[in-house]
């Protein structure tokens, strides 16, 4: 921890939470609690009290699978995880007082898992694309035809299993404006999730107690997904937050481009070139 002076910085805590590097902090909304997110796939936290005693260690929580960002709820200060196995986990909010560190600083919080499942296309839609194929003389197939279809149909199979297999979750946002109080989330990611910014909905579940399932074993809950906006085909997303008065979504690019989206009209962006792929990613705004 740093402070501001006149001649400039003055170191006023140094801590050394993981045993591994720091992939990214994040304090709470309020300011009362700092995590700590490292490669060892641990997110350790912090309670922030006064400038001499800045942070106290509460402890860290292990999660099962590499981890890829964090962000807190803006007001009910639970954390949304987004793991590179294709899960959003949420855990709630670390109280203090609940959690006994005298003999370990490992911990565990109630959660809820969900495995966003992307929707199957209509049967107008697959029935339009195949009439689409069909040979130009009076729509009757051929036998090349048939088997070039064939043949498409099984590397499309093989594509599907290989992006199934590299699906990850990258980056998961809370969204706190409209319909109510309906839970949301957006979220972009790898794999099946490549190109596109996706909402799913966490209204209906319930969180799951430690005592009754550790977090190593909780099974995600399959949930139906919806596009919200297309993004760039193959790029990798590396940052992703809300504006303060939750207008805006910022989206950082691999290629070092930001992406300002408003959340009234999601089909809009502004791109914004603040890099290039050669002088480095956009990792934090």
């Amino acid at each position: 921890f740093l402070s501001i002076c006149g001649n400039g910085f003055t170191l006023m805590q140094a801590l050394k939470p993981h045993t591994s590097p720091i992939r990214q902090l994040a304090y709470s909304p309020e300011g009362s609690l700092l995590a700590s997110l490292g490669t060892d796939n641990t997110i350790f936290v912090f309670e922030l009290r006064t400038l001499d005693d800045q942070a106290c260690p509460l402890g860290f929580v292990q999660l099962p699978c590499q981890v890829n960002s964090l962000s807190w709820h803006r007001d009910q200060g639970r954390m949304l995880v987004s793991l590179q196995d294709g899960q959003v986990i949420e855990l709630d909010r670390p109280v203090a007082d609940e959690i006994d560190n005298t003999e370990s600083f490992q911990f565990e919080l109630p959660c809820r898992s969900i495995k966003p499942v992307i929707p199957e296309p209509e049967e107008s839609e697959v029935e339009g694309e195949e009439g689409e194929g069909e040979g130009e003389e009076g729509g009757v197939s051929t036998e090349l035809d048939v088997s070039k279809k064939k043949s498409e149909d099984a590397d499309e199979e093989d594509q599907d299993e290989q992006e199934e297999v590299q699906s990850a979750i990258t980056h998961a946002v809370y969204l706190h404006t409209g319909q109510g109080n309906v839970e949301r989330v957006l979220f972009a990611g790898t794999g099946e999730y490549s190109g596109g910014l996706w909402e799913v909905s966490i209204q209906d579940l319930s969180m799951t107690l430690p005592s009754e399932t550790p977090l190593a074993e909780c099974v995600p809950t399959s949930v139906e997904c919806t596009k919200r906006a297309d993004l760039p085909p193959g790029v990798l997303v590396t940052y992703m937050s809300l504006s303060p008065n939750d207008r805006f979504l910022f989206v950082g690019f691999e290629d070092g481009h930001m992406w300002t989206i408003p959340l009234i009209n999601m089909d809009l962006h502004c791109d914004i070139a603040l890099s290039d792929s050669t002088n480095g990613r956009l990792c934090a705004v």
